[in-house]
């Protein structure tokens, strides 16, 4: 899609490998709708057996069924999963996940109450099968574990060094088996866009507790149940119960914006500005399930244990009970219905009813049919509304590269553009456009009609992915996803080969075998800074995207843990039983650790102790300094020490703080903001300026930047010695954060007086930097 994007490295792919075992499971006898629609069915199993096993641990049977049952029912809301998010918005994938990490803590509280070997192995499995669904297992874990080992704690009153130790080993597993694909989405989390949302603030969070309306839809009774279910889970007489109760309330802490906008924990860990903060209210619910079952499970045992051997008086409490249950039948059967209509009543929608789809499974007929009477080179681009996904899917039906125009579910990659102008289309060699509204005769000609849809022919069509600057010529011999071969004649020594590809840090461009540099260069003029060009000279350019260092320590990773389990599996079963039990073994060497540990730190003395407090003082100092500095872009051209100076409205800006500048009665300085789609971090102000930014500097190869914008109407422009570089006016807001790149190649290692100016609408949200 779009100029291409990484696959599988900043992804998951455990939706589709989750469809493709139920295409292998029916031998392909069913289409690809029917499997899907089998795979969905199977996702909210998964997840409400998932919850079963889970809250079974934790309460008990019934209270595990009563939680399995309302997980199924649940209505949802925008982001807080059930059915309005996993069916209507179609992202079934979390629910899955989350229905594999219940599992895997169900499978932890065995390895800490059980010896089994078994254990750790199931649980490692399962962490690393959630991990690879969705990437919002990986921020259950680092809570939901610690306190699970703390609730054994307070729970029994003991926790050996064993069970201890078995946790960590499983955690170990399951990132293991996952580390091929969570080690670069990790190295690499800039290349997405940032689309995080901050949540609600602390007061709001409260408002919404005391009134009950925390998940929107749930059924008021069912939140007031988990806030009782909680309360006895806290204060049972018998034992005390931490976890869930604990575990529910950091998560509904973290879907507020209290990370970011109170602790302004971004500065110290930037990842955190990409988190839709308000997802978390859908891992709280995972828990909220729970303590609803425990809650009733728990008054009905209540109900249930009162015993009377008196016989009158079990009879006076028969008639008492039937009066009641006489003059509460309407009101309960008012409940009833409302429970009915808020959390069971799903219209379902036909598929020959789903807008567009009858019309697009006809024209997936027609394109399958085009491709395959020819081997020519071109992409389909699809003009549906912004949010209408189903387009996504053609190449399942038809083996054709894809376009979509506006947002997309592959749009959280930095690098993938939106917008349907014929220089965009025609980089990306699109021949058709399907659309539900007229187009343009000047750039489309009208080709076909299937019902509400038409087809059109983008009139200046270039089938070949790529562009010759100067003089040559080229030949596409092979376009893959990851490998690329073109033939070039003709050349001098200022010729560029531009290709229509994304660039990415794993792209390697080679010529005849000798390794060249990549330029990221904009799509025209100085919009979309996403495709890469490069030096060339006759012969034959190749573009592999290869592995990285980082590639291969996580598949080394992967390799060594499944290498390991093979060997524990293959020492299980044909290595004669030793006869010190697993627990004794494990227990040896945590005394060992800890006798070392002991003896190293009573070595150490005074002194010893002395120097490490003063690390940790140093440590908690190092990190307070950070989070006091607004985080920006290493090469910004607002970091303190590279000179520049700032001009607002025509009066002189003085530095006041980091990124920060005092223009009269205005202000430019470093913020969060929140943009169309996500939260920035980037300079602001609230004046309409003009802004100029000056710096006297050798020119780089390009000065780039970024800005979200709130309205419309605004300017971009830069000069070198007073002469124009270049201009640009900026995008419709509803485009969200936009890239630009002023090529300066011409004028570069010159010394020059560089000014930047900035006019209205990016002001609310901008960054500028210089790349060598």
């Amino acid at each position: 899609m779009g100029f291409g994007y990484p696959s599988g490295e900043l992804t998951p792919f455990g939706p589709e490998a989750w469809v493709a075992l139920f295409r292998l499971a029916t031998f392909g006898a069913w289409s690809w709708l029917r499997t899907y629609a089998l795979a969905f069915g199977g996702a909210l199993l998964c997840s409400a057996f998932g919850t079963l096993a889970f809250t079974k641990r934790q309460f008990g049977t019934a209270a595990g069924v009563i939680a399995a049952l309302l997980s199924l029912s649940d209505a949802g809301g925008w982001a807080e999963g059930g059915w309005a998010w996993h069916t209507e918005f179609g992202v079934w994938p979390v629910t899955l996940a989350m229905g594999f990490v219940l599992f895997a803590l169900a499978r932890l509280m065995d390895v800490l109450n059980f010896e089994r070997k078994r254990d750790v192995g199931f649980a490692g499995v399962l962490i690393a099968i959630s991990l690879l669904i969705h990437q919002l297992s990986l921020m259950v874990y680092p809570v939901a574990v610690p306190l699970l080992v703390l609730d054994q704690r307070l729970r029994t009153g003991k926790l050996s060094a064993a069970s201890a130790l078995r946790v960590l080993l499983a955690c170990a597993v399951g990132f293991g088996l996952a580390a091929f694909y969570l080690l670069p989405m990790m190295a690499r989390s800039d290349l997405t866009q940032d689309l995080g949302v901050l949540g609600s603030s602390l007061h709001e969070l409260g408002r919404k507790l005391g009134e009950g309306g925390l998940f929107g839809s749930m059924w008021p009774p069912l939140f007031a149940l988990g806030l009782v279910g909680g309360v006895l889970a806290l204060f049972e007489p018998k034992q005390l119960r931490f976890f869930v109760p604990s575990v529910t309330l950091i998560f509904i802490l973290l879907s507020s914006k209290v990370l970011i906008s109170d602790l302004h924990l971004e500065r110290l860990v930037s990842g955190l500005i990409k988190v839709e903060a308000h997802r978390f209210l859908l891992v709280a619910k995972l828990f909220w399930f729970p303590l609803v079952g425990h809650c009733v499970a728990s008054l009905a045992r209540l109900a249930i244990a009162r015993k009377s051997g008196d016989f009158s008086h079990r009879r006076t409490r028969l008639v008492a009970t039937l009066v009641l249950l006489t003059a509460c039948t309407p009101l309960a059967w008012s409940a009833a219905r409302e429970f009915y209509r808020t959390q069971l009543n799903r219209p379902v929608l036909p598929v020959e009813e789903t807008q567009y789809w009858t019309d697009l499974s006809k024209v997936f007929d027609w394109s399958k049919q085009v491709r395959g009477a020819t081997n020519e080179f071109y992409r389909i681009a699809y003009a549906l509304p912004m949010h209408d996904h189903l387009s996504a899917i053609a190449p399942v039906f038809d083996p054709t590269f894809v376009y979509k125009v506006g947002y997309t579910p592959a749009q959280q990659f930095n690098r993938f553009p939106m917008t349907d102008e014929p220089e965009v289309l025609q980089a990306l060699s699109v021949k058709y456009i399907v659309s539900d509204h007229p187009l343009s005769t000047q750039s489309y000609r009208h080709e076909k009609s299937f019902g509400k849809l038409e087809v059109y022919r983008l009139v200046h069509f270039r089938s070949e992915p790529f562009e010759i600057q100067g003089a040559g010529s080229a030949s596409l011999e092979q376009f893959e996803p990851e490998r690329v071969r073109i033939r070039v004649r003709g050349t001098d020594p200022d010729s560029r080969l531009r290709l229509s590809v994304a660039s990415f840090p794993r792209w390697r461009a080679t010529l005849d075998g000798a390794k060249l540099p990549i330029s990221t260069v904009p799509v025209y003029d100085t919009e979309y800074p996403i495709l890469m060009e490069v030096p060339v000279h006759d012969g034959v350019l190749e573009f592999r995207y290869v592995r990285r260092f980082i590639d291969w320590l996580g598949f080394g990773l992967t390799i060594a843990t499944l290498g390991g389990l093979a060997g524990a599996i293959a020492l299980h079963f044909w290595r004669p039983r030793q006869p010190a039990p697993l627990d004794t073994r494990a227990n040896a060497v945590a005394r060992a650790v800890a006798l070392r540990l002991s003896a190293f730190a009573r070595r150490l003395g005074r002194r010893g102790g002395a120097a490490i407090a003063a690390l940790s003082a140093l440590t908690i100092g190092l990190v307070l300094w950070r989070v006091a500095k607004p985080p920006l872009a290493k090469s910004s051209l607002f970091r303190p020490g590279l000179g520049v100076t700032l001009e607002l409205a025509g009066k002189p800006c003085v530095p006041d703080g980091f990124a920060a500048w005092q223009c009269g009665e205005d202000r430019v300085e470093a913020r969060i903001e929140s943009g169309e789609y996500g939260a920035h971090s980037c300079m602001n102000t609230s004046a309409e300026g003009p802004l100029t930014v000056s710096i006297r500097t050798r020119a780089p190869r390009f000065v780039a930047g970024q800005y979200d914008t709130q309205q419309f109407g605004g300017q971009i422009s830069l000069d070198f010695d007073e002469h124009s570089v270049g201009k640009m006016p900026t995008r419709d807001p509803s485009l969200g954060l936009q890239f630009f790149k002023f090529d300066t190649r011409a004028s570069a290692g010159n010394l020059v007086n560089m000014k930047i100016a900035l006019q209205g609408a990016p002001l609310y949200c901008f960054d500028l930097w210089l790349q060598p």
